[in-house]
């Protein structure tokens, strides 16, 4: 049986093939709760396509690379609606429980966190409150000086609210916040607008640089 849906992948009855006895070859199937429990939930399932296991294993492999420890997930759970619905919080929910695993596993020593967001206005606000002293690489010490005297406030709110007026990125997709601990140059990329999207905000706040990825595909986490 191949299943072909066409361009929107529909999950639905994946969990029944079990019970007709048919081998179910599939493009769909993205969501990561379907590369778990293969031999006692889905053993007549075969992907055969991109799914958000994978996108979970390559997370993890740039966070071990760079030696980041930290990871905040940013996303819109609505994001790119015009591919599948809630495509956004299946992949980030994929990549939360990846990571959670491991933890409980004993593999893994990163600690992550996550936050949705549904208006554009709202990333604005509050991007620079979630990553915070926590997620960003900033010395906690300067957080303590005014805003007035470090400029934090004020350089934190202009960059994230000139991506968003520019890119419109909360509309479609996701922000993936990781510090920077490697000095590196920022770099850009397309967006599915077609403009130049920076892959690195420096100087998010004064003291360190906070590296946010918005990605082709928006990725988005969570827990559901």
């Amino acid at each position: 049986m191949w299943a072909n849906t066409g361009k929107r992948i529909r999950d639905t009855g994946f969990n029944q093939v079990r019970y007709w006895g048919k081998a179910l070859v599939t493009p769909g199937a993205m969501a990561g709760d379907f590369g778990l429990n293969k031999t006692d939930m889905f053993p007549m399932l075969t992907r055969v396509g991109t799914n958000f296991n994978s996108l979970a294993v390559v997370i993890r492999g740039l966070l071990d690379h760079f030696g980041w420890r930290r990871l905040k997930l940013i996303y819109n759970p609505d994001g790119l609606r015009e591919i599948m619905d809630r495509y956004c919080h299946i992949a980030m929910d994929a990549i939360h429980h990846a990571l959670r695993l491991a933890a409980v596993l004993g593999k893994e020593d990163i600690h992550h966190d996550y936050y949705k967001f549904y208006l554009a206005q709202n990333m604005a606000e509050d991007l620079p409150l979630e990553v915070g002293s926590q997620f960003s690489g900033i010395d906690e010490d300067s957080l303590r000086t005014p805003p007035a005297e470090t400029g934090w406030k004020s350089e934190a709110y202009s960059e994230a609210e000139a991506l968003v007026k520019k890119h419109s990125v909360p509309t479609g997709g996701s922000f993936m916040a990781l510090p920077n601990n490697t000095g590196a140059k920022s770099t850009r990329r397309k967006g599915c607008n077609g403009n130049d999207i920076p892959l690195e905000l420096p100087t998010m706040v004064r003291g360190g640089t906070t590296a946010a990825t918005v990605s082709k595909t928006k990725h988005s986490v969570g827990n559901p």
